[in-house]
């Protein structure tokens, strides 16, 4: 019997998959798609399995031998899993890709706010004589003297509070579904309640999957906590808030609020709860935005799905990645759009796009969108021209986990 694996929505190199499944049974037929809408009714028909991003329960029906669904990513909350399990179709999720990357690029963000980078960088950029006061770290803090919390202590949290660790800050983590004593496994200390972890935080970095329980955790009340607690201590800073985890965790229109009131002194955010950014959203022309594409998962030295990748590796991943910060403090705000997915992703020569804000970088053709302005609201005003003007290819660069899809 012949066995059909499809991947519905794959890149332009197959041949990591085929070597692996011809490892496996030369027998099996490998298919694949470049997006739902490309997949042919036959297709859907004969394959077995299915490999990737979960179809989209429109296409259930059409799935008559489909026997297993494997998502190669760890969140599976875009899955509609009861629609599954009515048709008696199992789906699987890779519960650890990306754990070190993501950890990783979490104490990227803090690193990249507590210690200034991004804004030197952009300070400098701008004028590297008046500029030049390295005195200046609007977010800046001894690390040895922070409490770092994490929501969350999975896989990810876990790895992260670890690398916190070694950087002499103090631990902390509130997850009500570990086990008593994971605490002094790990040498951290654990809390009970978000308003207790809000409470003594300086960084807060957010690894909680997305569900109904999670959904706006983040919000009115956690910040609240934050700020009764400043309120008692004037001499506390605001707390910094990372989120590499999913974009509703963070409620934006509060955290907007925080960050107003000081409450919140800066945010790193790997993703956003809609994707590509609104920028009709308030909290993007309220505050300077740094809009950076980051290879969360996806490096020079990451295996994925236990193979190396080749040098264009990048092109299979695609993603937008915020840091944000009050404008007041920001002269510059850029976009950088994410690693060529397909050949629809916007290049250099291509009508609409302009060869003084694009420039490609490394072999994979990453495309970066570089607007220059003296304050966000004018930056929103181009940025929406210039999404439109590259038509829907700039909004394909879009990634709920930090990665689309990945091989």
């Amino acid at each position: 019997m012949t066995l059909h694996i499809l991947w519905p929505r794959s890149g332009r190199d197959h041949s990591v998959e085929e070597q692996a499944v011809a490892a496996v049974d030369p027998r099996i037929v490998c298919e694949f798609g470049r997006g739902f809408d490309q997949v042919t009714d036959e297709q859907w028909r004969r394959c077995h399995a299915i490999v990737g991003v979960a179809p989209p329960v429109e296409y259930l029906p059409k799935l008559e031998r489909c026997r297993v669904v494997v998502k190669t990513a760890v969140g599976f909350d875009d899955v509609d899993i009861k629609a599954y399990g009515k048709l008696g179709i199992p789906v699987c999720n890779c519960p650890d890709y990306g754990t070190r990357e993501v950890a990783d690029h979490a104490i990227a963000l803090m690193m990249t706010l507590v210690k200034g980078i991004a804004f030197h960088d952009e300070e400098l950029r701008a004028d590297p004589v008046r500029h030049w006061r390295p005195a200046l770290n609007p977010y800046g803090r001894r690390l040895a003297d922070c409490t770092f919390g994490v929501v969350g202590l999975g896989r990810i949290g876990t790895a992260t509070i670890r690398r916190a660790a070694a950087f002499d800050m103090d631990c902390v983590f509130y997850d009500p579904y570990q086990p008593s004593g994971v605490e002094l496994a790990l040498g951290v200390r654990r809390v009970h309640s978000m308003a207790e972890l809000m409470g003594q935080c300086d960084v807060v970095s957010v690894h909680t999957p997305l569900n109904d329980e999670t959904r706006g955790l983040m919000g009115a009340e956690a910040f609240a906590a934050a700020g009764e607690a400043r309120a008692a201590n004037p001499d506390k800073w605001g707390v910094i808030v990372i989120n590499t985890a999913r974009g509703p965790i963070v409620d934006l229109d509060a955290l907007q609020d925080a960050m107003r009131d000081g409450t919140v002194l800066a945010a790193g955010l790997d993703v956003l709860p809609e994707e590509p950014a609104n920028v009709d959203a308030p909290l993007i022309p309220e505050f300077g935005a740094v809009i950076t594409q980051a290879a969360t998962v996806v490096g020079s030295g990451v295996k994925v799905d236990g193979h190396d990748p080749p040098l264009d590796g990048l092109e299979k991943t695609r993603g937008l990645r915020f840091l944000i910060a009050p404008s007041g403090l920001k002269t510059h705000v850029g976009l950088l759009a994410a690693p060529a997915y397909d050949d629809d992703a916007p290049q250099l020569g291509d009508e609409g796009v302009d060869e003084r804000v694009v420039r490609p970088v490394r072999p994979c053709d990453v495309a970066a969108f570089v607007v220059s302005h003296g304050d966000a609201a004018a930056f929103v005003g181009d940025a929406k021209a210039f999404v439109r003007s590259s038509s829907d290819r700039v909004a394909k660069a879009r990634a709920p986990f930090g990665v689309l899809y990945a091989k």
